[in-house]
């Protein structure tokens, strides 16, 4: 397989498995996948009305796949993408935290760019 294919999956599984979950407090909001395939970019969002007066949106999860690396750009959940990551067969070198200052990635387990 392809390793960006498999990169696009890896992201998808864990995509889908948290959007699968609908929100407990919340039913009117909505947990959406939004995926461009061709530009390596993946997010769950949320999206919906709260008390009818409120309109929500969130940005709960985003990849994105540059220079061959699977780049965690937000994760507000949580879920230990990293780790559902390397169990998907992704290589902890081939993990960026983007959302980690560039100063500070090389303290965390994963590659810095």
């Amino acid at each position: 397989m392809d390793k960006i294919k498999k990169y696009q999956d890896a992201i998808l599984h864990i995509l889908e498995n948290y959007a699968a979950v609908p929100f407990a407090n919340t039913p009117t909001v909505e947990k959406q996948i939004i995926a461009d395939k061709e530009r390596n970019r993946f997010m769950v969002v949320g999206f919906g009305w709260e008390n009818n007066d409120h309109l929500s949106y969130t940005t709960f999860l985003h990849f994105a796949i540059i220079n061959d690396k699977v780049w965690v750009q937000q994760n507000w959940t949580e879920i230990p993408v990293g780790k559902r990551l390397m169990e998907q067969g992704v290589p902890q070198t081939d993990i960026v935290l983007g959302f980690v200052p560039e100063y500070a990635r090389g303290e965390t387990e994963y590659a810095v760019a």
